[in-house]
């Protein structure tokens, strides 16, 4: 074989690697269409993203953390304590006219949340799995006290509080999925075109390194703590405003979703990186798996199957290709 058809392959290869798991999207798509052909309606599409935005934000607040070579095994209950915080701070008739500043606080909260995480990894020197697990049960037993235990629903709620989760702009378009975008638009910014961003990516690759060249590689660890849970506390506000209810275990089984997004996320675009846009395909990726199963009447346990062997192809896919998930600098 010749040096130029040799080459071409390669870049054939590489295209192919790259754009992957939008190929997986299109593909799990047109089988589940073909399947069922409601499933192409409008209105099913637009529920597919709607129902993919908390999985998403997830996704994309876990980002920063990955990036950055740690882990957050607090997600979850994260997510269930900016939906609690939400809830109670909206239960005060007083911030009944004033729902943005109640999430700013919100999300105040959520960066205390991930400043105490990074506390606890960075200057004490905890491993993340260790204090993230014991973060998760702490925070669990907040929610729970702060609910009384079980489901907790307001009428002192106004109508604001489902404003972002229920309402449609134009009456077509949910409004999640502009939070959605937005948080998206923010995250990619912050991660792709700051000086901070490429901070988080330098101490994920080699924090030794990263210390040499003058990066303050606990502060960079810090932010990158405070980034994913202020915008894991933005999934929970916008899951609470959806059900408009509020629950100490409603984010509980949304980590491993979550996590399982941002890794198919890591064979986009750049295979090895965790990235906004790949966190919020794989997102979206996992809504159309389970919008399908449910349109085509498969077994309840077929969702989990399905979806774990995606992910379990799809990243060993790209490792088998020999780009592996280590994080890499930009």
């Amino acid at each position: 074989m010749s040096i130029s058809n040799t080459s071409k392959g390669r870049h054939i290869l590489a295209f192919f690697v790259r754009w992957f798991l939008l190929f997986l999207v299109f593909a799990v798509g047109i089988g589940f269409g073909i399947a069922e052909p409601l499933f192409f309606k409008s209105g099913n599409l637009l529920e597919v993203m709607r129902s993919s935005v908390t999985l998403s934000i997830m996704a994309t607040g876990l980002c920063f953390v990955f990036s950055v070579g740690e882990i957050d095994f607090a997600a979850g209950l994260e997510m269930s304590l900016g939906a609690v915080c939400i809830g109670k701070i909206m239960d005060i008739p007083a911030f009944a006219n004033f729902y943005i500043l109640a999430v700013l606080l919100v999300l105040g909260i959520m960066a205390f949340v991930g400043f105490v995480n990074s506390v606890l990894v960075v200057r004490i020197g905890i491993p993340a799995f260790i204090a993230t697990l014991g973060m998760s049960t702490m925070l669990s037993g907040i929610c729970k006290y702060l609910t009384g235990g079980g489901n907790f629903i307001s009428r002192n709620w106004p109508p604001s509080f489902t404003a972002i989760g229920q309402r449609f702009t134009f009456g077509v378009i949910p409004n999640p999925i502009w939070v959605l975008l937005g948080c998206a638009l923010i995250a990619y910014m912050l991660l792709s075109k700051t000086k901070y961003g490429r901070f988080l990516y330098a101490v994920g690759a080699n924090a030794s390194a990263s210390a040499h060249v003058g990066i303050n590689v606990q502060r960079t660890k810090a932010l990158g703590f405070m980034l994913c849970s202020m915008f894991i506390g933005m999934a929970g506000i916008v899951s609470s405003s959806t059900i408009r209810m509020v629950s100490p275990t409603m984010g509980s089984e949304s980590m491993l979703g979550a996590i399982s997004a941002l890794m198919l996320g890591a064979t986009f675009l750049r295979p090895g990186v965790f990235n906004i846009p790949g966190a919020v395909l794989g997102g979206i990726l996992l809504a159309i798996i389970s919008n399908g199963l449910i349109m085509i009447n498969a077994s309840y346990w077929l969702k989990d199957v399905v979806q774990a062997s995606i992910l379990l192809l799809s990243v060993g896919f790209i490792s088998f290709l020999g780009t592996g998930l280590k994080v890499k600098t930009l």
